[in-house]
């Protein structure tokens, strides 16, 4: 039981009426999988309520995108007093509360199973984990008990209650996966697979949830090398366990091997608290961006927080730009102050970069996509133009190549990173046995963790050194924010994981492929000086691999658009104008033939 249901409680109500709400948007994104898992926890919740009397109401509203507005009708129909709802810390959310305030007279409440007591206001949080951890607070108390709950939960409904819609849980399985990605759900599937998580428990419940977690710390008990984060995530993602009651059972079964003290738990153990302990610090985060003013917005993500920003005319056409290794989506801030007046401009932090929430799992190039085009789809929801600098470019590409014109409406990339191959020349074997350095890598964890971490240390010192080594031509556009935006961002719980993973990354597909792959307009450009490769050498042998592609070479290092911003915005902008051109002069002449 959750923290919701004590808040509920603590008015003079004559009953507490347990809902969830389901709107069209939701319903049009959720993959086959995930509709399974959806429907799996809500009949779970709703069994678990009905043995205390009770039982879960579930309004699908397949005619509106507004959730909000469902909730604010139901509210007003049963005459409630008070409506209390989960602080996820997204934004999304907080819109929609600050909308139910204006729509309806009744009470709203929000509620979070956290797991400490904030020492201070959010705006004085510090900005390192490190600092926090240090601070002053206090672990809450244990989540709630069956005795705690069953007599208010199992008063009479109000008598206008609500009916549950009729055979919701069909309706959640028929939508689910109506505009599934195929291709691309089979790679993210044979990542899971190829990242040693512990088998599902079905149903997805909060008791499945707790035995998995106790499978995994048994099997990393066995110095296993278990993926902690991707065997929890079907749970974590959907509230199926509490971070407080999963704290009790990893200090129990510590405590069972005759390990008391954190210090010395076994390293499944600890992992699992990182992944517990790194949620609670991000939903900090957000709230002190928040507290401060920043204009950062945050989405969640496979049950991770995420941070995003926008700016300019949600009417005009769409960018959005992804950000390379080690940075954030406020790489991108002078690209964005210098298009917002003519294109709606977002950026991402990607899942385990700047302020985004770093899983302890094994990151891979199909989770990077997915992640991409889950926000293309969840939250800018409609075709976007796409702009990837390094390892981004990468992503953009095979978010391009998968989404087709459908999602991606042009692609640019700034010396991506990627292989590339021309016609003829040998590639990879498909399944080939790794080399011994890669061997080493995948089989002992400690060995990975070690070289990251002493890669990772050297790193965080040489910061400005090499970003002066890429910014070749104006050194100065590397500033001392985005110096110290690259370490704050490192000394997040999980940091270290991200690095790690590069070590063994699955092979990765050819950019000849993705560009095959992708029929719509592509921009390449490409900052000349780049000391990472021989990027004219590259520029050129991209252009011959997609000669339709659009070629720009400045006078530039490994980061054209932050190091000449204003030449890179003219550059994207007039590429954009000429896409969107083009498209509009190809459906005119389509519509034309066929009358």
């Amino acid at each position: 039981y959750n923290r919701g249901l004590a808040l509920a409680m603590q008015t003079s109500l004559q009953s507490v009426l347990p809902v969830f709400v389901i709107g069209r948007s939701t319903l049009e994104v959720v993959s086959a999988v995930e509709g399974r898992y959806l429907r799996d926890a809500l009949q779970a919740y709703d069994r678990d309520l009905q043995q205390v009397g009770s039982a879960l109401t579930v309004v699908i509203d397949e005619d509106s995108d507004d959730e909000t507005a469902t909730i604010a009708r139901t509210a007003l129909a049963i005459g409630a007093d008070r409506v209390v709802v989960e602080n996820d810390h997204t934004s999304e959310l907080l819109d929609a509360v600050g909308r139910l305030r204006e729509s309806t007279s009744v009470d709203v409440a929000t509620w979070e199973s956290a797991l400490y007591h904030p020492s201070d206001g959010p705006e004085n949080l510090p900005q390192t984990y490190a600092e926090w951890k240090r601070g002053n607070w206090t672990r809450f108390s244990t989540a709630l008990t069956d005795e705690t709950v069953s007599d208010a939960i199992s008063r009479p409904p109000p008598l206008k209650a609500p009916k549950s819609t009729p055979d919701w849980s069909e309706r959640i399985t028929q939508w689910a996966g109506r505009r599934e990605d195929t291709t691309l759900e089979t790679r993210v599937e044979e990542d899971l697979r190829s990242c040693f998580t512990v088998p599902l428990r079905f149903p997805i419940s909060e008791e499945n949830a707790e035995l998995v977690l106790q499978d995994a710390l048994a099997a990393a008990e066995g110095y296993e090398k278990v993926d902690i984060g991707r065997s929890l995530a079907p749970y974590t993602h959907l509230g199926c366990l509490s971070p407080r009651r999963a704290c009790e059972i990893i200090e129990t079964h510590e405590k069972q091997h005759g390990r008391y003290f954190p210090l010395v738990y076994r390293d499944g153990a600890k992992r699992a608290l990182q992944v517990l302990h790194a949620h609670e610090w991000h939903g900090l985060l957000a709230e002190h961006d928040r507290a401060v003013g920043k204009s950062w917005r945050y989405w969640e993500w496979n049950g991770t927080l995420c941070r995003y920003q926008s700016a300019g005319d949600p009417k005009n056409p769409t960018l959005l730009c992804i950000h390379g290794f080690g940075a954030s989506s406020t790489h991108w801030d002078k690209n964005i102050e210098g298009l917002r007046e003519r294109f709606n401009v977002w950026s991402l932090d990607l899942s385990g970069f700047g302020r985004s929430e770093k899983p302890t799992l094994q990151y891979t190039q199909a989770y990077w996509e997915k992640h991409v085009r889950d926000f293309v789809m969840q939250v800018i929801k409609k075709p976007v133009f796409v702009a990837g600098n390094s390892i981004g470019g990468y992503v953009s590409a095979a978010f391009a190549a998968d989404g087709g014109s459908d999602l991606c409406q042009g692609l640019m990339l700034l010396n991506t990173a990627g292989p590339l191959y021309e016609p003829g020349e040998p590639r990879p074997v498909p399944g080939a046995k790794p080399g011994r350095f890669r061997f080493m890598m995948q089989e002992y964890r400690f060995l990975r963790m070690g070289v990251s971490s002493g890669l990772f240390t050297y790193l965080q010192r040489n910061i400005r050194k090499t970003l002066g080594r890429v910014y070749t031509d104006n050194p100065d556009g590397a500033s001392e924010e985005l110096a110290y935006n690259i370490f704050r961002d490192s000394t997040d719980p999980g940091a270290k994981e991200v690095l790690a993973s590069g070590f063994i990354l699955p092979p990765p597909r050819a950019l000849n492929d993705l560009l095959d792959a992708y029929d719509g307009p592509v921009l390449i450009l490409q900052g000349k000086n780049d000391p990472l490769n021989n990027a004219v050498a590259r520029a050129e042998k991209l252009k011959r691999v997609c000669p339709r592609a659009r070629l720009e070479v400045i006078a530039a290092g490994h980061c054209p658009h932050d190091e000449l911003p204003s030449v890179a915005n003219e550059i994207i902008s007039s590429f954009m104008a000429e896409s969107l051109e083009a498209s509009q002069v190809a459906e005119e002449r389509h519509l034309a033939s066929s009358l």
